[in-house]
């Protein structure tokens, strides 16, 4: 009598597409728990390959896709002109913050504290740490990190 495995491997090649490991339950007479404990085995094994919810056997399994690069989405630093150096340095954090819409003072204060000290750095922030380093809450964060975003992409147009 051929082992467990060997049956499973048998009902995946019947199905040369993929088989989905309720198919091999119910052809099998055997648990749908059962069936995965083996299914992740042989997977583990390199026996099966398991892709898009359906499981076929390693040697008919498709060739994996070459993957494209990532491509960066962030919208490039602002730089300044070297003419306006100078005058960009006399700007403090405070004026610069201060053009995001509904920014208080006091929560400049909190931000620069926190380490926001740039539009920048607020609209590239994660949107948990910033929650966690400036003690906000998430609908508040997240307008923020949403209104810096905005406001980058009005200084870049």
């Amino acid at each position: 009598m051929p082992s467990t495995e060997e049956q499973v491997k048998s009902v995946i090649l019947k199905y040369k597409s993929g088989v989905h490991k309720q198919q091999i339950a119910r052809e099998l007479k055997m648990g749908l728990e059962y069936i995965g404990l083996i299914c992740r085995e042989l997977e583990r094994k390199g026996n099966l390959v398991f892709r898009n919810g359906l499981y076929s056997l390693m040697m008919l399994a498709h060739k994996p896709t070459k993957r494209r690069p990532r491509v960066s989405r962030r919208k490039p630093r602002i730089t300044i002109p070297n003419n306006s150096a100078k005058l960009a340095r006399k700007v403090s954090a405070k004026s610069v913050l201060l053009a995001i819409p509904k920014m208080t003072e006091g929560l400049i204060d909190v931000l620069e504290g926190a380490g926001y000290k740039t539009i920048e750095s607020l609209a590239d922030a994660p949107l948990t740490r910033f929650m966690q380093e400036t003690k906000l809450e998430l609908q508040e964060a997240a307008r923020l990190i949403n209104q810096a975003r905005k406001a980058l992409n009005k200084i870049g147009e």
